[in-house]
Formats: C-alpha cells, structure tokens, sequence
C-alpha cells in the first residue's frame, strides 16, 4: 500500500493530534494510526475478496471511499471533533469491515481478533481496543435487544484519558459507510465474464449506476442514477445483464434504506442535522441517447403537508412499475418512428 495518498481526513488528524497532543505524542498517535492502516490495508482487508468473492469491494478503495465521505459530511463542523475523537472515528473506518475475512453474516463482531493481530495485545492500547470494538460492532447488525437500534447503547468513555462520545462517531461511520456505495466497489471484469453468482449480480449492477454526492451547502444529498438499457429479442428490458425491472426494485429499496439511515444517524449526531433532504435522480441511456420520461427528482425530507399521506413516498412517479411503464412507452415511441 505504498501508493496510498494521504486523504484530508487524514491530514487534519494529523494536525489536530500535533496540534492537541503536543508535537511528541501527536506524532507518535499518528503514527499508530499509520500502522493500523498499513496493516489492515496490506495484509487483511485486500484478502476478503479471496474469501467472499461475491461481494462488494472491502479493500483500500472502499475504506479510502468511507474516510472521503465521511470528511464531507462533517464539512465545516469537522473541527469540532477533539482529536481524540477523530482518531477513534478514522480508526474505526479502517476496521469496520476485517470481519468479512470470516464470513459477511455478523462480521460486525468479528474485528476483535483482527485488531488484537494488529496491535499485539499491547497494553497501552486498552482503551482504544474497546471503542473501537463498540462503534464498529454498531455499524450494523443488531443491538442487545434485537432491535437495529445499535446506537442507543454506546456510552461516552475514556480513551487516552480524553474524553470520547461513541454514538455521534459510530453513527457517522455507519451514514458514511450507507453513502460508500458505487462503480468502485465492483468489477466490470467480473460482472463481463459472469464470475459473480446469480444472487450478488444485482448488488454489483446497482453499484454500476450509483453516485452519491454530499452537498452539505444547499443542506442535500443527492442521488443519481445513470442506468444504460438494452431491449432483447423477446422484447425484455435489461441493464445488459439483469432484467430492469429488478434493478429498479432494488433501488426502490436502496432509497427507503438510505432515508431511514439518514434519520436514524441523524437523530444521534449533530454533525449530520445539516443534511436535511434527500434528491434522487435518474437518467436512462438507451443506443447511446437518453430517454426523455419527464421523470421529476424526487425529493425526500421532513416536509409535511397536512391532509396529504406520505405513506408510500416512491408514489406516483418513482416506484419501480411506474418507471418501467415509462420507460416501455418511450422505446415504444422511438420503434414507432
């Protein structure tokens, strides 16, 4: 991982700790920092792909993906994270997906041996191991109760003797983990040659199509979704490799998810409140020209109109069958001309 640059992120740790610790410590913490990334970038993270082969990419782009994201949805209020607090956040990103080296089922409980490999047991890094253990176990999964509340029961602690609040930081990993999402964490070479099994292909072909963007000065996260169709001989369409219809269905989902995550992460951390709506957009190409649907964005957030039912906010223009119709309609048009 010697061409690995050194993101922003990473760059106001570094002057943070310096600038908080002191030149000597805020070196030396530093540079635990690097070790752990080195370690879990060179000789951990990389191999999950040799032991689940289907899924998503869990490599250095994906981490370096998270810290990016992360860094921009805390803007201009990353400053307010003592540097302590931003060590434990970046240092969670870095282990928050080892687990998968044993399996994707439950791999939020499984970092405890990976970062024991890493840091050796080593006293001095007690209090380390137990928040970072706690917020990366929170990132997903389910908490003491059963219930997908794993938030609730993170606590302020003692790290280094400073102190660290767990849940804005876990939540924050877990939003920007939700945004981590895209062409980058799957292989067209794969998806070409048919190496990814019937099950996962939709998952890689919705990454195929997604971008997020944090745009924190209009309060917004936007979504947008560039889908190339093809009509095969039956008159089926397809995004080349799966029917459409059910990349569309599995949007659908997409989106409800990343609403919900973005109001439950909101609700335990202050620096996400900025991003208070959501905008979802889609493009179609078909022969190398887009598709005029006169499909509007669609807009998500807390707005409420008395007497209307928000009940099903997909309705009318963006559920998957809607979409699909109109899709049919305008290659329709375009073979009748």
């Amino acid at each position: 991982m010697s061409l690995w640059n050194e993101l922003p992120i990473e760059l106001l740790l570094e002057k943070k700790l310096k600038k908080e610790l002191g030149e000597h410590l805020g070196r030396e913490r530093y540079s635990d920092y690097v070790i752990a990334r080195r370690e879990l970038l060179e000789n951990m993270l990389g191999e999950i792909k040799g032991k689940e082969p289907n899924l998503s990419d869990h490599g250095p782009d994906h981490i370096a993906d998270v810290l990016t994201k992360t860094f921009e949805l805390l803007g201009e209020q990353k400053g307010q994270l003592s540097a302590t607090e931003l060590y434990i956040l970046c240092l969670s990103i870095l282990f928050h997906d080892v687990g998968n080296f044993d399996g994707r089922k439950k791999h939020n409980q499984k970092i405890a041996k990976f970062y024991d490999l890493v840091r050796k047991k080593e006293p001095r890094f007690s209090s380390e191991r137990a928040a970072v253990l706690a917020i990366t176990r929170a990132h997903t999964g389910f908490c003491s109760e059963g219930s997908n509340d794993t938030l609730k029961e993170l606590l302020s602690h003692g790290v280094f003797s400073k102190p660290v609040d767990y849940k804005p930081i876990a939540a924050l990993l877990r939003f920007a983990d939700e945004l981590a999402e895209g062409p980058q964490r799957t292989s067209s070479f794969m998806q070409a040659f048919n190496k990814y099994d019937k099950d996962s292909l939709k998952y890689h072909r919705l990454a195929n199509v997604t971008d997020y963007t944090v745009d924190r000065k209009n309060k917004r996260l936007q979504v947008d979704y560039s889908i190339h169709i093809e009509v095969e001989a039956d008159d089926t369409i397809t995004d080349g490799k799966i029917p459409l219809i059910d990349l569309l269905k599995l949007i659908n989902i997409r989106i409800s998810k990343v609403n919900e995550e973005l109001k439950y992460c909101r609700f335990y951390c202050s620096y996400l409140q900025q991003i208070q709506e959501i905008s979802i957009t889609f493009k179609f190409i078909y022969k190398g020209d887009y598709l005029d649907l006169g499909l509007p964005a669609l807009m998500l957030n807390e707005l409420v109109i008395p007497g209307e039912n928000d009940s099903n906010f997909c309705e009318p223009n963006h559920t998957a069958d809607s979409i699909y119709s109109k899709i049919a309609e305008a290659l329709g048009k375009l073979s009748a001309e």
